[in-house]
Formats: C-alpha cells, sequence, structure tokens
C-alpha cells in the first residue's frame, strides 16, 4: 500500500508542476496589451466590431435576430420559404430553412420590383465542399424594396438562388 500511495503523490507532484509550468508558459507574452496594460498599437481581430459595423445600404436585405418571434412561429410552416410582409407593400420578410451550418445556406441578395404585383428576390446559393449538418433551422431576411408595390393586391415572389441549379420557387403574398 505504500508503494501505490508514494506513485501516486509522485504522479499528483509530476502533474502539478507540468501545470505551473504550462500556466508560467500561457501567462508570458511578447505581445503588446496582452498583459492586461493599454497599449496606443493597434490590434487586429477577425471578429467585427457592431460598433464599426456600418448600417445597411438602402435596399440591402437585413438579417432577423435568432430572437426574434418570426422565426419561431416559422418552425411550424407547412413548407419553405415563408414570404411575408414586414411593411406591406415597402419592405418584405423572407424566411428559409436549411442546415444549423450557417455556411451551408443561401446568402441573400436583394430584392428586384419587377412590377406593380411581382418581385424578385436573389439569393446566392452556397459553393464549395463543407460539412452540412443535419439539424434543422430557420434564417429570416427583410429586404426592403426599392420601389413600393401594391399590397392590397396579391403579389407573386419568385425566390431564385436558394440551390445551385434550381428553379425559381414562385411564392403567392396575398394582401
Amino acid at each position: 500500500m505504500t508503494t501505490i500511495t508514494r506513485t501516486t503523490r509522485t504522479a499528483l507532484a509530476v502533474l502539478a508542476a507540468a501545470g505551473l509550468a504550462l500556466t508560467a508558459a500561457c501567462s508570458s507574452t511578447t505581445s503588446p496589451g496582452a498583459s492586461g496594460e493599454p497599449s496606443d498599437e493597434p490590434t487586429s481581430s477577425t471578429t467585427p466590431s457592431p460598433i464599426d459595423s456600418a448600417p445597411p445600404a438602402a435596399g440591402d436585405p437585413t438579417a432577423i435576430p435568432d430572437d426574434d418571434p418570426r422565426l419561431s412561429d416559422a418552425m411550424g410552416a407547412p413548407s419553405f420559404p415563408v414570404v411575408e410582409w414586414a411593411e406591406a407593400g415597402t419592405t418584405l420578410t423572407v424566411i428559409v430553412g436549411g442546415s444549423g451550418s450557417s455556411s451551408c445556406v443561401a446568402s441573400p441578395v436583394g430584392a428586384t420590383v419587377e412590377d406593380e404585383t411581382a418581385i424578385t428576390v436573389a439569393f446566392a446559393p452556397p459553393s464549395g465542399d463543407m460539412m452540412c449538418t443535419a439539424d434543422f433551422r430557420v434564417y429570416g431576411w427583410e429586404f426592403p424594396l426599392t420601389e413600393g408595390v401594391d399590397a392590397t393586391q396579391t403579389v407573386e415572389v419568385s425566390i431564385t438562388g436558394l440551390q445551385e441549379g434550381a428553379e425559381p420557387t414562385v411564392v403567392p403574398l396575398a394582401p
């Protein structure tokens, strides 16, 4: 029993020493500002800052936040895409369903008013080889229209680019 206790103590001492060495190695730095002290030198980040983000240009689609009830309500939709008026005649909401991997979902491009009762909403299909998860989630965007549309009539909304080479999906949008 003494051998096991001595071996266990030795192993714990070695692990503790390795942990201290690792902590010391991780806390030493040559990077400005990494010590916690303020630095005047610029830093780079691959994550955009919400403060630095410019507002979307007129006509550009805007993502609907994940906690917006329109997305959770759409989960029960019998088919996708779902198209609704965000503001009758001026702004469309388009909700699509797809993989939980956002890189596997088409990206919104914009909406074009074809005439008073027809709109085309363009997406860019995902490209490249990627691993897409089999879980399902919904994504939504608001598309401001550059011209007004008569929302008192049924409007045909053609959605293109949801999948590479797929025919447009036409969704009638009732008043």
